[in-house]
């Protein structure tokens, strides 16, 4: 009977062995397409995601796999285990929270960084009474709080040759959300399927997603041929950032038939850029866009800002639109919805397009 016992128990301690250790070469299907850094593979009992360098793609920021409870016990080589629902989470940023409020998550996000930025009333209310964290700045977070509200994982941002800082001592996952560094709107978007996933409701993202692709898609279709020339963003203490030829942004304005000055560069960031330089080579715009924070931008308030922005044809024409972050949920939205900002864009440089439309986010300039 002994004998028989002992074997049980090794057959038992071998099979749990052999499930705890994973070879991901097997085969799975590749669940992401348009995303340039994330790549995400339904394996049957576990999601492995890979999330490329975005400055050096030849390395990976990260590799983990994402499992359920009665899976917990999975772990493959190279990669970090996750197990979800996550049921409490420290989030960074208020792009995210938008988009796991979207999937039903947002009541397990209980902790949250740069807190002022925050736009999701449950995440208000709850910083007012104290079931949801302030953990203070993105830069430099208080870590015994952090450490005090015990997240399943931290949701936040890489930045190149940046690290996370003493947070990473806290041994609790980090997932680096990269989707800021895709070089188009669409790719940027399908980062809404990892949220999804780690927050339990992979088909709800999937479903958001397609109906984002369809109607990006229809619109895109919809775009002029004149090519108007555009200029976004203003000067602010001397420097003037501009998207990169090469970022998501870029594509989206040629997405909507516009002609872009910089889009034989090829950054996917940000270029820094000072007034003379942008008025060589935007001088002639037919529309510019203008982003401001607690107050509707104006024509008096472009000039007053910088006496020489009346320069600009765009300026002359009155063609200047602008959009309140404050007051608006641009930046929460677009991101995982560019088909709405796209629509913006597509009704401003020829409304027959999108007869009787108004936009969501662009206003005229008075």
């Amino acid at each position: 009977m002994t004998k028989y016992l002992l074997l049980a128990v090794t057959l038992i301690l071998t099979a749990c062995s052999n499930k705890s250790k994973t070879d991901i070469s097997g085969s799975g299907k590749v669940l992401t397409c348009y995303s340039q850094f994330l790549k995400m593979t339904d394996c049957g009992d576990y999601t492995s995601v890979d999330i490329k360098n975005p400055w050096d793609t030849t390395a990976y920021l990260q590799r983990f796999i994402i499992v359920n409870e009665d899976n917990k016990g999975i772990a493959v080589d190279g990669y970090k285990t996750i197990i979800v629902p996550l049921k409490h989470s420290l989030v960074y940023s208020t792009v995210h929270a938008s988009a796991i409020d979207e999937l039903g998550g947002i009541s397990a996000v209980d902790a949250v960084a740069d807190a002022e930025y925050f736009k999701q009333p449950s995440i208000i209310a709850g910083l007012k009474d104290g079931t949801v964290k302030n953990v203070g700045s993105s830069l430099s977070p208080n870590t015994e709080l952090i450490a005090a509200s015990k997240p399943d994982a931290i949701i936040t941002s890489p930045y190149q040759n940046a690290g996370h800082g003493a947070i990473q001592n806290l041994q609790i996952p980090i997932i680096d959300m990269a989707d800021y560094m895709e070089t188009t709107p669409l790719g940027r978007a399908e980062w809404i399927k990892l949220l999804g996933a780690l927050y339990g409701n992979y088909e709800g993202a999937d479903s958001i997603f397609n109906a984002t692709v369809a109607a990006y898609n229809t619109l895109k279709a919809k775009a002029p041929q004149n090519h108007p020339k555009v200029l976004t963003e203003n000067i602010n203490s001397g420097v003037w950032y501009v998207p990169g030829g090469n970022s998501y942004m870029s594509q989206m304005i040629r997405d909507a038939g516009g002609d872009y000055p910089w889009s034989d560069d090829n950054s996917t960031g940000s270029l820094q850029l000072d007034f003379a330089t942008v008025y060589d080579k935007a001088h002639d715009a037919d529309f510019w866009f203008v982003k401001t924070y607690q107050y509707q931008p104006s024509l008096k308030a472009l000039r007053d800002a910088y006496t020489l922005n009346e320069k600009f044809d765009a300026f002359k024409s009155g063609n200047v639109y602008g959009v309140d972050t404050y007051t608006s949920t641009f930046f929460e939205d677009y991101p995982f919805h560019p088909e709405r900002l796209l629509r913006d864009y597509i009704i401003i440089f020829a409304p027959d397009s999108l007869p009787g439309k108004s936009t969501y986010y662009y206003k005229k300039a008075e």
